[in-house]
C-alpha cells in the first residue's frame, strides 16, 4: 500500500545490512536482492536491475545455499523477463533448471520459461514448457503455476490454429 515508503525502508536496509554483515557478503548480496524485489513491484526496473547486479557481484564465489542462489537466479529470470530480454530470461532457466531435479522447483521454473518462449516467439517451445510444466502440478489442485502454465499452452495452441 505503501510503495515508495517500502522501497526507501528497502535502501535503508541494504545499506545496514552492508555495515552490518561486512563479514559476510553472502547475506549483503540478499539484501540487494531483496531491494530489486522492491524496486520491482514498485515499477523501479532500472533500480531493481542494477539492485541484483550487486547482489549477483556480491554472491560470486561466495558460500551459499542452494535456494538462496535460486531466489537470486528466479529474480534475475524475472527482471529479463519484465525488461523484454526473453533469450536473457530462457538461457538463465536453462542454466538454472540443469541444476534441479525437485518438482516443486521446477514446475515454476518451467512456467517462467514457457513465459519466455513466448515471448521470443517460439511456439512450439511454449507448448513444451508448458506440458512439461503441467505434467508437474497436481491436476486436482494445480495451483498458480500450474494454472499461468495452462494459460501458456493455450496462447500457443491459439497461435498455432489449434484448440486447448
Amino acid at each position: 500500500g505503501h510503495p515508495d515508503e517500502a522501497y526507501a525502508h528497502m535502501r535503508l536496509s541494504v545499506h545496514d545490512s552492508a555495515e552490518g554483515f561486512a563479514d559476510r557478503p553472502g547475506e549483503v548480496a540478499l539484501a540487494w536482492r531483496n531491494l530489486a524485489v522492491v524496486a520491482r513491484r514498485t515499477g523501479r526496473l532500472s533500480e531493481a536491475r542494477q539492485a541484483l547486479d550487486q547482489g549477483l557481484r556480491l554472491s560470486e564465489g561466495v558460500p551459499m545455499t542452494w535456494a538462496d542462489r535460486l531466489d537470486l537466479g528466479q529474480t534475475q529470470v524475472m527482471l529479463a523477463h519484465d525488461l523484454g530480454h526473453y533469450a536473457e530470461a530462457r538461457d538463465l532457466l536453462d542454466s538454472v533448471l540443469s541444476q534441479t531435479t525437485r518438482p516443486i522447483q521446477r514446475l515454476p521454473l518451467l512456467r517462467m520459461l514457457a513465459n519466455a518462449e513466448w515471448g521470443l516467439g517460439h511456439l512450439t517451445e511454449t507448448q513444451a514448457a508448458a506440458e512439461a510444466a503441467l505434467a508437474l502440478a497436481p491436476p486436482e489442485r494445480p495451483g498458480w503455476n500450474g494454472l499461468l502454465a495452462r494459460q501458456a499452452r493455450a496462447r500457443a495452441l491459439a497461435m498455432a490454429g489449434a484448440t486447448p
